[in-house]
């Protein structure tokens, strides 16, 4: 009912094959230019995820269960489109006072809830911290080359639980965020 009355975004990454990929969106006339780059980066970075395409990768992928998690898949292209348009130190405080935001909405502490992109990017930003994610595997894509999110960053890895337990620890002092 929303979407009929006030309008939505609407954007999808179809992965074709391995190789070619496919981008729609629906974007509402005059959205901010801010908001509609943001959805446009964030969805080509999708594209850019290769295991994403990627028949072996998508069988053993349980978006919301141990492996390939649909919050990183979310969270990383977030995390991209923010460094992409904002720089490192601004892109950094994007990411967390979004992830604040989307706890402070509904107070879940669960990083797959609404908002699951910026939940995923400040659960990413946790892991790069913590200095057990590089920020370059993001940025250059490889976190998503040869199925490494379903095989390395599951449920028996204690750096991903610990990210799904602490990434809404975000605090606001002296007009910068930061973990707790």
């Amino acid at each position: 009912r929303n979407y009929i009355a006030n309008g939505a975004d609407a954007s999808v990454q179809l992965s074709i094959c391995k190789q070619y990929r496919i981008i729609l969106m629906g974007i509402i006339t005059g959205n901010k230019e801010a908001d509609t780059q943001h959805l446009v980066i964030h969805e080509f970075y999708h594209a850019f995820q290769q295991d994403l395409g990627d028949a072996d990768c998508n069988q053993k992928r349980d978006i919301s269960g141990s492996n390939g998690k649909g919050w990183m898949i979310e969270g990383t292209a977030d995390y991209f489109t923010l460094m992409e348009m904002h720089g490192s130190t601004t892109g950094v405080q994007k990411i967390l006072k979004s992830g604040l935001e989307a706890y402070q909405e509904d107070n879940s502490t669960d990083i797959t809830g609404s908002g699951v992109a910026s939940r995923g990017a400040a659960g990413i930003r946790y892991m790069v911290e913590k200095g057990t994610l590089t920020e370059g595997d993001i940025l250059d894509g490889s976190f998503f080359h040869n199925c490494i999110t379903e095989r390395d960053y599951t449920d028996s890895n204690a750096d991903v639980l610990s990210a799904e337990s602490n990434w809404y620890k975000i605090i606001l002092s002296n007009g910068a965020y930061s973990f707790q």
